[in-house]
């Protein structure tokens, strides 16, 4: 496991000269502006769970103090979970954690190839976990907790970019493929 300041770039994958084929994605500044849409509509998703679980009853959704706390207690651990669905162990030294100022963004990367399948549930695992999650269990053991909803929400429109890069995946990549990432370029091939 690695913290850098930044998405490293391993200088020994020549994805041109190994016949990998680019995925069409936008750059970070525009993947977070694409996904705009994409978080309000996971936020929506995730408040009319809860609802339709009954747990809105008690709920208020309050800027502030909540919110903030939610965001920096959940960003690491969003990225851990993606980093516990890589290929291999989170200690690997091709596992990578760190923070880009420019984007405001946390991330994890995986510097090796995985299928397109163990990608897709890179993606989607944090979405699951901490906004799906929360919800149902507290359904199952009814109890409230408004801190968990605010959660639930925040990593909602936290996760938009994951929720983009599903979409980019499963209409560009076709199933029998591998991809690999290359800064912040992403790169398949189908075997």
């Amino acid at each position: 496991m690695n913290f850098v300041k930044n998405i490293p770039v391993n200088k020994e994958f020549d994805p041109e000269k190994e016949n990998w084929t680019a995925l069409k994605e936008p750059n970070l500044i525009m993947a977070q502006i694409i996904a705009l849409p994409i978080a309000f509509l996971a936020a929506v998703g995730i408040y009319l769970l809860a609802a339709s679980l009954q747990l809105t009853d008690q709920y208020t959704f309050r800027f502030g103090f909540n919110i903030l706390l939610a965001f920096l207690i959940l960003m690491p651990i969003h990225e851990i979970i993606h980093a516990l669905f890589f290929p291999e162990k989170i200690t690997s030294n091709h596992v990578y954690f760190g923070f880009i100022p420019k984007g405001f963004a946390f991330f994890a990367y995986y510097d090796r190839e995985m299928s397109r399948n163990r990608f897709l549930t890179v993606c989607v695992a944090p979405f699951i976990g901490l906004s799906i999650l929360p919800l149902i269990i507290m359904n199952i053991f009814g109890f409230h907790s408004s801190f968990l909803i605010d959660i639930a929400l925040v990593n909602a429109l936290s996760a938009c970019v994951d929720l983009l890069n599903i979409i980019l995946i499963a209409s560009q990549v076709p199933r029998n493929a591998v991809i690999r990432n290359k800064g912040y370029n992403s790169y398949w091939k189908a075997y």
